[in-house]
């Protein structure tokens, strides 16, 4: 595992006119960032950039701010690049915990300017350090390296379906199921860590409040009613649209995450990390058919 600065570096380059686009798109750490939008069904060009830098809406998103924070993000790749080797085993270190037998000696992790907050694909792990959680709270690049590592372990185990292959219910059903299992995994990889630092959770930032709720019983009791109604819904439902179906299972309520983390959690403390391991590797399918009665404590009628 290593840190490789380049992409953000390549990116204020080209924002001070000393780099082409062309050169930022054709970057690895942007050719994965390319790969994962058009997994999700969506995609970005160089002109894309180019408008989402003067506040166009496009494709390319996560430039909030950024003209103001040249300085901040310096500063930040500074600081990573001092904590390089001690963050990076850390990174490891949790990681192998979870899947001891998968090589994370490939993965580089890529602070960058854009995009999403975090992706972990194609061996790389992409963290957009235009953003306030990582500039408010540099420690957060290692929680979500964890986080995004685990999604690129993850994929090299499984691969990852496309929305564009969405087309019956049991296309959504399986579609969600895998997003449940890498999520839920994702979410519960930084948290052995995050609990020795004090760090379970922000309020004021949804994906931190994934650790609030399930460290809350009554309020993940709500949650739970809410996650089956929309499993309901999935299971009965012909007509959803990309649009629904993925603002449902990403939206505010973030099932894939909170549903998925808990069950692993609940894995370890009733089969230890062992079973948690070797959840990993079961067919996403079939991890949900065995272990989503986890949640059943949850389930009013069993409060």
């Amino acid at each position: 595992m290593r840190l490789d600065l380049s992409a953000a570096e390549l990116f204020l380059n080209y924002k001070q006119d000393e780099a082409d686009i062309e050169e930022v798109i054709d970057h690895p750490a942007y050719k994965a960032m390319k790969h994962h939008a058009e997994i999700f069904g969506n995609d970005f060009t160089f002109k894309d950039v180019e408008k989402a830098l003067v506040g166009e809406k496009t494709a390319f998103y996560g430039l909030d701010g950024f003209e103001g924070r040249y300085e901040d993000i310096t500063n930040l790749l500074n600081l990573l690049q001092k904590d390089e080797k001690r963050w990076c085993d850390m990174i490891t270190r949790e990681l192998d915990r979870v899947v001891p037998s998968e090589d994370t000696t490939d993965i580089t992790i890529y602070p960058v300017i854009g995009y999403d907050i975090g992706i972990g694909i194609d061996k790389c792990v992409c963290l957009n350090i235009n953003s306030d959680l990582y500039l408010n709270d540099p420690k957060e690049i290692l929680y979500w390296a964890i986080h995004e590592g685990t999604h690129v372990l993850y994929q090299n185990v499984h691969g990852f379906p496309k929305v564009s292959d969405l087309d019956t219910i049991d296309s959504y059903i399986s579609f969600f199921n895998t997003l449940l299992h890498t999520e839920g995994y994702a979410v519960y990889s930084p948290l052995r860590i995050r609990e020795t630092d004090g760090a379970l959770g922000n309020p004021s930032h949804p994906s931190l409040k994934d650790y609030l709720i399930i460290d809350e019983k009554e309020r993940f009791t709500k949650h739970v009613a809410i996650y089956d109604s929309f499993r309901s819904k999935l299971e009965d439902y012909v007509d959803w649209t990309t649009e629904e179906f993925l603002e449902s299972a990403f939206g505010n309520e973030r099932f894939a995450y909170r549903e998925g983390a808990m069950i692993v959690k609940r894995i370890e403390e009733e089969k230890g990390i062992k079973g948690v391991r070797e959840g990993f590797y079961m067919d996403p399918n079939e991890f949900v058919e065995q272990y989503d009665p986890m949640l059943d404590r949850y389930r009013e009628s069993n409060c």
